[in-house]
């Protein structure tokens, strides 16, 4: 999954380093944020590398059983339904939603601090990459009402 992840990375930063250039472009340019996702999937990777040679050198009966699979499936299933709602709710409602869901999952209490918590870091997400780095999202009813 590593090296998976490492070769995904490099594919995806020689895309990025590909985008055309253009005069109009602001210091970060249009291949600024895709590299920077390149080089974070390449950091998990080598990551991923790591922690799988470690785990090698293990004594055996260290694996992760069916809870462990069952577990990332539902991240994964947290995901995909991010992705799905995204374009109807909006990335400021979809990506605050993702947040309450993954903190639940990962076993948080709901509490008002919880919520405040994920609908701030909401709100900073889209903060930074739709209004600070100008970045199209997609825009629900929330960000029509905003403006």
């Amino acid at each position: 999954t590593g090296i998976l992840a490492l070769a995904l990375a490099a594919a995806y930063f020689a895309a990025a380093d590909a985008l055309p250039r253009s005069q109009l472009s602001d210091q970060v340019g249009a291949d600024g944020v895709p590299k920077a996702l390149a080089l974070a999937l390449g950091l998990l990777g080598v990551m991923q590398v790591s922690r799988s040679v470690v785990r090698w050198a293990a004594p055996a009966g260290d694996e992760a059983g069916p809870a462990h699979h069952a577990r990332a499936l539902g991240l994964l299933l947290i995901g995909a339904a991010y992705a799905a709602l995204a374009p109807h709710l909006g990335y400021l409602l979809a990506t605050t939603a993702l947040l309450l869901a993954t903190t639940a999952y990962a076993g948080g209490r709901w509490s008002a601090r919880m919520v405040a918590v994920c609908v701030a870091g909401g709100a900073g997400l889209w903060l930074v990459f739709a209004k600070l780095l100008g970045v199209s999202m997609p825009a629900g009813p929330l960000e029509r009402l905003i403006g």
